[in-house]
């Protein structure tokens, strides 16, 4: 599972907070709080960039993750910074993809 951000240029911080909640039916809430470095002062920004707009992916499980049960998970992504609204973030995402064992 990833984390998919999408910022500007302008985007004035070398990281950014988010929280994460998962939660699926009959089951409690889950957070996650993570710290996503999206830049550094030797190699600038992460991920991919067009112009001005810079997209990086940032894998937030450690093991391949196996759903225990089926059913409809909801997720909820929310950044955590000082700043709010936080300008020059355009969009903020979760990404599965599946992996075989």
């Amino acid at each position: 599972m990833y984390v998919v951000l999408r910022h500007t240029d302008a985007y004035k911080y070398n990281n950014i907070w988010v929280q994460i909640n998962v939660s699926s039916q009959g089951d409690t809430l889950v957070n996650q709080k993570l710290d996503l470095s999206l830049a550094s002062d030797a190699t600038g920004w992460e991920g991919v960039g067009m112009n001005d707009i810079w997209e990086v992916r940032k894998l937030i499980t450690v093991v391949p993750f196996k759903f225990k049960k089926k059913g409809e998970y909801k997720y909820n992504i929310a950044q955590i910074m000082r700043d709010n609204p936080l300008p020059n973030v355009m969009s903020a995402g979760i990404r599965v993809e599946k992996v075989k064992f």
